[in-house]
């Protein structure tokens, strides 16, 4: 993510020749993931685990578009280009950053350690297209005009790579362990970059909300008060944080 620099040169036997400099600078990509909807208590310690898949398929599309275009413009020297593009096959190992360290703590590095999950369809894309037409000769096994046609999509285009290549294997997830703590209540945003220590274009931004909301605490007041007479009893109220309380309460039981 730096500032790069292109010289432009028009050349003319007429007029002369003309230069010009373009300045372009690299900026976070768009999110590629946002995890929501996690909630814990002030004060506690929340243990969390981010599922992500190992191949950058945003990325991977890219460097294909990439590809098929300069390989149409220099079809002589497609060899070199895809080359260049491809990058190292390997992707395994990502640095971690984050915006908010005081509230989240992560391993600075995470290795990809051989999980593998399906979180759409795991009976299905835990087979291969092999392993589908096989089983439709079975009796007690569901055929292929069993299953249900946006079903059979799902599980073609999990089984590819997005990019037209077969690929039987299930989808690779990469793990990365969260620990989050906070003292006040409201809701903690955090921005997680993870790059590719085996291929630099590699860049993900994942984005992480935490609602932090206060204990569950249940105070019990006790009320000794003579017949005939009345006690009055004040209860302090304490809001230290930032969001504004509304505060209900339901007395039962025969109250007076």
């Amino acid at each position: 993510m730096d500032t790069y620099e292109c010289n432009v040169v028009f050349v003319n036997e007429k007029y002369g020749e003309f230069q010009y400099t373009i300045e372009g600078s690299a900026d976070l990509p768009e999110p590629i993931k946002r995890f929501e909807g996690k909630e814990c208590c002030v004060e506690e310690n929340f243990d969390f685990t981010l599922e992500l898949e190992l191949q950058n398929r945003y990325l991977q599309n890219t460097l294909s578009l990439l590809k098929s275009e300069k390989l149409v413009r220099t079809p002589r020297r497609g060899n070199r280009a895809s080359q260049s593009l491809d990058g190292n096959p390997e992707r395994n190992s990502f640095t971690v950053e984050s915006n908010r360290t005081a509230n989240f703590n992560m391993p600075n590095v995470i290795v990809y350690s051989g999980d593998v999950q399906n979180p759409n369809q795991p009976n299905i894309t835990a087979l291969s297209l092999t392993d589908l037409q096989n089983n439709s000769t079975k009796d007690n096994s569901a055929t292929l005009n069993d299953l249900k046609e946006k079903d059979l999509n799902k599980s073609v285009s999990l089984i590819t790579d997005g990019l037209g290549h077969n690929n039987t294997s299930r989808i690779e997830i990469i793990k990365l362990p969260i620990k989050f703590y906070a003292k006040s209540c409201q809701t903690y945003d955090c921005d997680i970059i993870l790059r590719n220590l085996d291929n630099p274009l590699d860049i993900r931004l994942i984005k992480v909300s935490v609602l932090v909301k206060p204990k569950n605490i249940f105070a019990k007041i006790e009320f000794n008060c003579p017949v005939l007479c009345e006690i009055t009893q004040k209860i302090p109220i304490y809001n230290n944080s930032d969001v504004d309380w509304i505060v209900k309460f339901d007395l039962n039981d025969n109250c007076n």
